[in-house]
């Protein structure tokens, strides 16, 4: 069995911690508002910020009268999500 260093740290990144995912989920969800000929608002993305998959999901189909599943609004995401989000940019504190 191979002698494999002591872990001493770890990373956990809450989403748009290390990565500024943002405007990635924002392009994925407007993807998805548009097949259904609607349009992800501001007051839309406010309610969903922080909050999990799920409860986004549901969120969106509500305020935007969607003709989806959660369920099948994450399948939907998902294939979009994995194309994107290795373009991700990491996310740089601004100074004033």
């Amino acid at each position: 069995m191979p002698d494999f260093k002591k872990i001493t740290h770890v990373i956990y990144d809450l989403d748009g911690l290390l990565l500024d995912t943002e405007p990635i989920y924002d392009r994925v969800y407007q993807a998805i508002a548009h097949r259904c000929g609607k349009t992800l608002s501001e007051s839309v993305k406010s309610q969903i910020s922080g909050r999990n998959a799920l409860d986004s999901a549901r969120t969106i189909i509500e305020m935007l009268d969607l003709p989806l599943t959660p369920e099948s609004f994450l399948r939907e995401r998902e294939p979009l999500l994995r194309d994107l989000l290795p373009d991700a940019k990491p996310f740089r504190v601004r100074c004033a």
